[in-house]
């Protein structure tokens, strides 16, 4: 919450945007690195509870307080306090961060269900586009090679009128668990849509995807197996890679043009 910084000397602290909004002005804090203005009474309040947090050491000059530059990582800060924090707080304050604290925790669920797929708990296709488009924009920028992989089950309509929708959830879950447990901690992994899934994997050119298809796609087969045992023949998968390497075209929407001519390709062959 509070913390030394700049000169020791003339008794400065840091304090997090959160912290300064509870005890300030009500003002918004604002993103620009200038002093805020509080009322002296509160100031004084501030300084004292600053000084018990960062150890009872009390400073002989008066507060400056700036806002931190990143105000929105107090949904961080706040979501990650434990009741141990809060015990800590003097308790006029508690209630109030308690509270805050619960609305962030709801925040950041509501954030998981807007970035990611609830069946599988992949990245979903918005976030792919947005992180992915990140990626790409890096890529451009140093020239390091980027690469595509789409990974499709063929034939999941009969399984899901053979065996039924929750058998099909079953696979899904299956080959996305596999794809995310053998993949590389900088690949991004998303369900795509239905029974697609994307993979871009950096630093990665055209002949390193091809393998990490080939090796993706037979983990993704055994665990497809073992979650459906009995229906072997219905579970094949295929695989299309395209890569910045060979294409030189660094836009998410090339890629899967590429990528796409490809899978069709080995689902035809």
């Amino acid at each position: 919450m509070a913390q030394p910084g700049g000169d020791p000397a003339r008794g400065h602290l840091r304090a997090h945007p959160v912290f300064v909004a509870l005890h300030g002005d009500g003002q918004p804090v604002a993103r620009q690195q200038q002093p805020l203005s509080l009322p002296q009474e509160r100031r004084r309040r501030i300084h004292a509870l600053c000084c018990n947090l960062v150890g009872g050491h009390r400073h002989p000059n008066p507060l400056r307080l700036r806002p931190r530059p990143r105000p929105e990582s107090a949904l961080a800060w706040l979501a990650a306090l434990s009741d141990a924090d809060l015990a800590r707080v003097p308790e006029d304050l508690r209630a109030g961060l308690r509270a805050a604290r619960g609305a962030c925790l709801r925040v950041a669920e509501l954030e998981a269900l807007a970035w990611r797929d609830s069946l599988t708990g992949l990245w979903n296709r918005r976030a792919f586009e947005r992180i992915g488009g990140l990626q790409l924009a890096q890529a451009r920028r140093y020239r390091f090679p980027v690469s595509l992989i789409l990974l499709d089950l063929d034939d999941f309509k009969a399984v899901n009128d053979q065996r039924g929708h929750a058998a099909g959830d079953r696979l899904l879950q299956a080959v996305a668990s596999a794809l995310q447990q053998n993949s590389r901690d900088s690949d991004l992994v998303a369900r795509w849509g239905g029974d697609e899934f994307a993979l871009l994997l950096p630093q990665t050119g055209a002949g390193g995807a091809r393998a990490a298809a080939e090796r993706l796609r037979a983990h993704a087969w055994e665990a497809a197996r073992r979650a459906l045992p009995d229906a072997d023949p219905l579970l094949t998968l295929s695989s299309g890679v395209a890569s910045t390497e060979l294409a030189d075209d660094f836009s998410l929407a090339g890629l899967f043009q590429h990528a796409d001519a490809c899978l069709y390709h080995m689902k035809a062959v």
